[in-house]
């Protein structure tokens, strides 16, 4: 193979006639490939000379800075760190309509401690990077001076610690284990995290060693680069894996709520002394009434550091954004080694509005233990409603304007666990199988049973082939004894006799209402129960309202008459108010209101009006119900005065005539109007209780409803809770416009 001698003579230079043949293959060896090393002697000395001048750039720029910019970076380091702070602004009152208290905010000073400085030992990596901050520069190199003043920091921490629990009155024992509580929950988030981490970075491992093991068969130059390459990527895979910092452990953790002003004082008058310590200012949210009006008035959850409580159920959640008012701003000084040199005010916070309910709080003390009142006696006298899990709902509605006055539902909660943070009193409350949270009053979607009558009424009222005044022979069951019969029949074996539709009302009779379903169909009674407010939510202003449910009709269902035997049944049992069909409380009380007040679907309400903004330019300054935008009421279509004063009339009748399903609660002049219903329910559980009313019976002013859970016959339970409510409705004067 010919070469260059020229580049040659060097190696031939070495050559002995003792070692010809030796050397001749040598020399071979080395002009197969003349240029290689040349060419890699080139690179080197290219790549050093590159790196030396790289490294002069960057030593003559440090110079540069030095000179002109290094007595401006120094005083820069000297700085205090700078950082903004939340105000949380306190929240809005909510009153009730009698001007009681039912939520108010106290404000709350926490004491917060830096998490490095509450863990227990301390962080290695933190311990030795806080004595080397504290240490002249020559010194830090020096293991001996470095644990001095690493143990020095340890003596300041547990004495820091002491100090703390003295201003906070609690011993070392108390406060250790509120450390110990913070750092057990930072260290099960690290854990989590890092070992998501760990578990993404075994993934990669296995995905570059399943790379390389298909590469490997590649002994090209390209394939061995790519290898090298995909090697020193993923090399972090195979050394131990990394620990992650999550935000908690360099974050501020309250150990204590309610610090006292001397301790504040304290802290901040000498902040040098209390490393790591901050003083959080803020608000903690009070229920003054306890229970009353729980599930109207709803809990706010309890704020962290620099927030503000967030409403999360009732009018605390609907109107959270009027309530919770502008939050405000503070600036906070710390020198190099984290403690506070200074803190001022850049925007004072604003408090949010008041708000005030339509809730009248004497009424609505009242409701409540008539309601457990009732269901206790329901569970003592029901053994089938004793064995289950259940509770009830009373409310009273101005059937004017749709403002409530009183709404209660049992069981209920007590709101002040949740802003309390008491894990205990929430557990219990989670747990209940009767569901204190729930709230019956607009969440309760159950069969209504007979007080759906009523809206059966209007349909047959509405078909021109139906005679109110003609009346039906009622024997207790329309064609055979063992099914389709009135309740008179189960219990008595006779039948209600000759009646008309003021009759059927008032003595609640099913096979009047059997008979007539059959010629009218299920589609007319639909759409009625859709005109008044049925099968969609009212509107009220209360979160998380269910709609209720109407049946399903088929394309082939009849729009009137016909004994169809597969649409038989499905309109038998909605004109009594059972199958498929649900509604709720406040969909009733609706229905009772319209009917009372002339015919208008009234939008159920329990804020009232606003208080003042602190801010005048924030909100309008109005006081009204203007800026909570509660729609007007809406007539009913189709919904003539005759119907209503034959209505008026039945209902009038379930009190006043003897053979009334509410005749019991008669006398002492009252004067209340109202149907019965008692739903049937699976088999196993007692039927629900219903009645619904309005009064005064002439001139009323108010619906009400009350709602038994499994309580049995609706005249044995729920009207004897109907009759309390109107006497004590009567007894404050809401009947009468004392209000």
């Amino acid at each position: 193979m010919p070469f260059n001698n020229a580049k040659c003579t060097r190696s031939r230079s070495v050559l002995h006639p003792e070692d010809a043949t030796k050397s001749k293959r040598i020399l071979l060896a080395r002009t197969a490939c003349p240029t290689k090393m040349a060419n890699s002697d080139r690179r080197m000395r290219w790549m050093t000379t590159a790196f030396a001048i790289a490294c002069a750039g960057i030593f003559a720029r440090l110079v540069s800075l030095e000179l002109t910019h290094g007595d401006e970076y120094r005083a820069e380091a000297g700085r205090p760190t700078v950082k903004n702070r939340v105000i949380p602004a306190p929240r809005g009152r909510i009153l009730a309509h009698d001007g009681a208290v039912l939520a108010t905010d106290r404000p709350l000073v926490s004491l917060a401690l830096a998490y490095r400085w509450l863990q227990e030992p301390a962080d290695p990596h933190w311990l030795r990077a806080m004595a080397r901050s504290r240490l002249a520069p020559h010194d830090r190199r020096k293991a001996v001076r470095v644990a001095e003043e690493e143990a020095r920091i340890n003596e300041e921490r547990a004495d820091l610690h002491q100090r703390l629990a003295e201003l906070c009155g609690l011993t070392a024992a108390e406060w250790g284990a509120r450390r110990r509580k913070v750092q057990l929950s930072v260290e099960e988030i690290a854990a989590r995290v890092n070992e998501r981490h760990n578990a993404r970075e075994a993934d990669g491992a296995t995905v570059y060693s399943s790379a390389e093991a298909d590469d490997s068969s590649d002994d090209s130059w390209l394939g061995s680069a790519v290898r090298k390459i995909a090697k020193a990527l993923f090399q972090a895979n195979v050394d131990p894996p990394t620990e992650i910092v999550v935000a908690e452990e360099q974050q501020d953790h309250v150990l204590f709520e309610g610090l006292s002003l001397e301790a504040v004082a304290e802290i901040e008058g000498h902040p040098e002394s209390y490393p790591g310590t901050s003083i959080v200012r803020g608000a903690s949210r009070t229920y003054p009434a306890g229970t009353l009006a729980a599930h109207i008035v709803g809990y706010a959850r309890p704020p962290r550091a620099g927030e503000s409580p967030n409403g999360q159920a009732g009018v605390e959640r609907q109107y959270d954004a009027l309530i919770r008012g502008k939050n405000g701003a503070a600036i906070d000084r710390f020198d190099r080694r984290g403690r506070m040199l200074a803190s001022s005010i850049e925007r004072e916070p604003a408090a949010g509005r008041d708000l005030v309910l339509t809730v009248d709080s004497r009424l609505q003390s009242s409701v409540e233990p008539l309601l457990d009142a009732a269901l206790a006696r329901r569970i003592t006298t029901d053994a089938a409603a004793s064995s289950s899990s259940s509770g009830g709902a009373i409310i009273v509605m101005d059937v004017r304007n749709g403002a409530i006055l009183a709404a209660a539902s049992a069981p209920r909660f007590e709101p002040a666990a949740f802003a309390d943070r008491d894990a205990a009193a929430i557990d219990r409350t989670l747990s209940d199988p009767a569901h204190p949270l729930f709230d019956r009053t607009i969440q309760m979607a159950i069969p209504p049973g007979s007080v759906f009558k009523l809206v059966t009424a209007l349909a047959l009222l509405d078909s021109p082939a139906f005679d109110p005044v003609k009346p039906f022979d009622c024997q207790g069951y329309l064609d055979s004894p063992e099914g389709r019969r009135c309740m008179i029949y189960r219990r008595y074996g006779v039948g209600h006799g000759p009646v008309t539709l003021r009759d059927a009302i008032a003595e609640s009779c099913n096979v009047y209402f059997f008979h007539h379903a059959d010629s009218l169909g299920a589609a007319p009674i639909a759409d009625w129960a859709r005109r008044t407010g049925f099968g969609e939510r009212s509107g009220v202003d209360l979160a998380g309202e269910a709609a209720g449910r109407l049946p399903e009709l088929s394309a082939d269902q009849p729009s009137t008459g016909g004994r169809h035997p597969r649409h038989t049944e499905l309109a038998e049992s909605l004109a009594i108010g059972q199958g498929t069909l649900t509604v709720t409380p406040v969909q009733i009380v609706r229905l009772t209101a319209a009917i009372a007040n002339g015919g208008r679907l009234v939008t159920p309400h329990v804020a009232d009006s606003l208080g003042l903004p602190s801010d005048p330019g924030d909100l309008p300054s109005s006081i009204d119900a203007a800026a909570l935008d509660i729609p007007p009421p809406k007539p009913i279509p189709g919904l003539d005065a005759r119907k209503l004063e034959l209505l008026r009339e039945a209902l009038r009748r379930v009190v006043t005539d003897p053979k009334g399903t509410a005749h019991s609660a008669a006398g002492d002049g009252l004067s209340f109007a109202g149907k019965t219903g008692t739903a049937e329910t699976n088999r196993g559980s007692a039927d629900h209780a219903w009645f619904a009313g309005y009064a005064p019976a002439e001139s009323p002013r108010v619906a009400f409803v009350v709602v038994l859970e499994h309580a049995g016959d609706a005249a044995a339970t729920a009207v004897p809770a109907a009759r309390r409510l109107v006497e004590q409705i009567e007894k404050l004067g809401i009947v009468s416009g004392r209000r």
